[in-house]
């Protein structure tokens, strides 16, 4: 009898496990990896003046355009991770919240969701995803270091190639 159970929890455990497995796997390749495989953040490198302009930026203020789709399986994630930037980020950084549609009607090609787009004194300086990795966890913020400084850029940083929580769109 303890030989037959044995055997049948050696079964179950055989099925289960792969299964398990796969099932993750299927999920977590949905919505984690490269944010922007086609480079159709390059694009932004053109229009971020006029998107200064339509949105009536201030050239001497740093901006972060917050780019959210609530139906995105990682907006529940960004949601967090925007509180944590609301902490931390430094005072008069204006932030702003716009969609997707919004954004392509002012000529911005969006590849994925959740995106931020960072312009300081007039210029882009970051456009792409929160953080890196699966979960857009605060612990692997993007943002952050570049505003406060603690990272120097030599020119936009349009992060197309950092595996990150996504939702892809189409062009």
């Amino acid at each position: 009898m303890n030989r037959r159970r044995l055997l049948l929890a050696a079964v179950v455990l055989a099925v289960w496990v792969p299964a398990s497995l796969l099932l993750l796997n299927q999920f977590g390749q949905g919505y984690s990896g490269v944010f922007d495989p086609d480079g159709r953040l390059q694009s932004l490198q053109g229009r971020y003046a006029t998107l200064n302009q339509q949105l009536a930026l201030s050239a001497t203020e740093t901006t972060v355009i917050h780019v959210l789709d609530e139906n995105c399986a990682c907006y529940d994630q960004t949601v967090e991770h925007l509180q944590y930037l609301k902490q931390v980020l430094p005072e008069g950084v204006r932030q702003l919240y716009k969609g997707v549609t919004e954004l392509r009607q002012l000529g911005i090609d969006v590849p994925a969701t959740p995106m931020i787009i960072l312009l300081r004194e007039g210029r882009l300086d970051y456009a792409g995803p929160y953080a890196a990795g699966a979960l857009c966890s605060a612990q692997t913020d993007i943002l952050l270091p570049i505003v406060s400084g603690e990272v120097s850029l030599a020119g936009p940083w349009l992060n197309s190639a950092t595996v990150s929580c996504r939702c892809s769109l189409k062009a």
